[in-house]
């Protein structure tokens, strides 16, 4: 706690300072430009990275409780539905008797389409069993607070180690540095309670974790040792929808949060006054970022709009993005170097 009250008085906000989610901080510490985009909208800090949605059937379940209430929901559906094949077989039988196979083979074909959810809902269950299994048969697991690099954990070892999960009901505010934030999960056990959140791994190296992971993972322990005074040595990642994921360590983790959240401040002051950060360089970030992906611009006009040359593929059409908008360029996205993307 010592540590986390030199650190507020180090990163003390001004009364004209904004008050940033971690979220939103984040973004800042992957590229001031992204930040930039991101603090110009208004989204909560729900802990996750953005996903695809999923269908909530296939949301997984991190209770071993509602891995059982699913086998139970599974098996219902399925002693509800199986009469309706089964009469649809006991008519196609008849209709064979009466007429002969060939006027039947209709009713073989509706036969099959209505046992279809019968042979899915057969493989969701054993999916769920096997799972049921796996967690059950976990060893429980304590990630080493003392240890600085990363660890790899499971989340059902972390349950059989008795880590109880929580669902913070809202976000966890810092007066001090105007810092706001909600982990996905808090984790709880002896004293400690540790922030989880999710990241997304639909991108190229889906377990990599980057400048910005360490950031938020070290801003949410701050919030949660200021907010509760308990021990929060360091957060858990979990890798999008699976359960594994790694341990960060707060304290090994703080220098990119600080530099990050000064820097953050410093983007959205400069930008009031007209002044935009730099591109990135050198430009990985821009490759994959979601703000500076190109696409094919609805309305075609002599310029953009904004006083700024039109962007123009290789194949003749106008292509605009959010960064590309927001500050004048072509953001070095791979979209936009499949596209030959160029100002005219």
């Amino acid at each position: 706690m010592n540590e986390n009250s030199d650190l507020a008085r180090e990163l003390l906000a001004n009364h004209d300072d904004p008050w940033l989610g971690v979220n939103l901080l984040s973004e800042f510490v992957f590229c001031p430009r992204a930040g930039l985009i991101e603090s110009e909208r208004s989204r909560e800090d729900v802990g996750e990275d953005e996903e695809p949605p999923a269908s909530v059937s296939y949301m997984p379940p991190h209770e071993i409780s509602d891995i059982v209430w699913r086998i139970e929901q599974t098996t219902r559906g399925m002693a509800r539905w199986l009469p309706v094949p089964a009469a649809a077989c006991l008519i196609t039988m008849v209709l064979a008797w009466r007429l002969g196979w060939v006027p039947a083979m209709a009713g073989l074909f509706v036969t099959a389409c209505l046992a279809k959810p019968i042979f899915t809902s057969l493989e969701e269950l054993r999916k769920l069993k096997e799972l049921l299994a796996f967690a059950e048969s976990r060893k429980p697991v304590v990630p080493d607070p003392k240890i600085e690099a990363n660890q790899d954990v499971n989340w059902w070892e972390l349950r059989k180690a008795h880590f109880e999960p929580v669902k913070p009901p809202r976000g966890l505010e810092d007066d001090a540095t105007h810092l706001i934030g909600k982990p996905w999960r808090i984790l709880t056990r002896e004293g400690m309670q540790i922030p989880v959140f999710k990241k997304r791994i639909d991108g190229p190296n889906p377990t990599t974790v980057y400048r910005q992971h360490y950031a938020r993972m070290a801003a949410y322990c701050y919030l949660l040792e200021r907010a509760t005074g308990a021990e929060s040595p360091y957060g858990i990642i979990l890798f999008g929808y699976t359960y594994t994921g790694v341990a960060l360590n707060a304290k090994a983790s703080r220098r990119h949060f600080r530099e990050g959240l000064l820097a953050a401040r410093q983007a959205i002051k400069d930008s009031q006054n007209s002044m935009l950060p730099p591109a990135p360089d050198p430009p990985d970030p821009c490759r994959g970022c979601p703000h500076g992906k190109p696409s094919v611009k609805k309305t075609s006009t002599a310029d953009s709009g904004d006083g700024n040359p039109k962007t123009i593929g290789a194949d003749g059409r106008e292509y605009h993005s959010d960064c590309g908008d927001r500050f004048g360029w072509v953001p070095p996205h791979e979209r936009a170097e499949k596209k030959q993307l160029r100002r005219a």
